[in-house]
């Protein structure tokens, strides 16, 4: 039986990774991120949350990140 728990709910915090994520996907202005993300309607600090979790988990070697 598969492990109904997501991956992303055992996330450890890793400050390093947040660091690094915060730089790189700062709020340039109303029109995006400094990484160069903008999709209209769409919510920028979700944006930042789900590249932290895909960094952690790469970070982590967790297949699918």
């Amino acid at each position: 039986m598969p492990d109904p728990t997501p991956v992303s709910a055992v996330l450890l915090y890793d400050r390093d990774v947040l660091i690094n994520v915060l730089i790189y996907h700062y709020r340039r202005d109303i029109k995006g991120c400094g990484c160069g993300w903008a999709e209209l309607g769409k919510s920028h600090p979700e944006h930042v949350a789900t590249v932290y979790e895909e960094s952690v988990l790469a970070r982590a070697g967790v297949s699918g990140a």
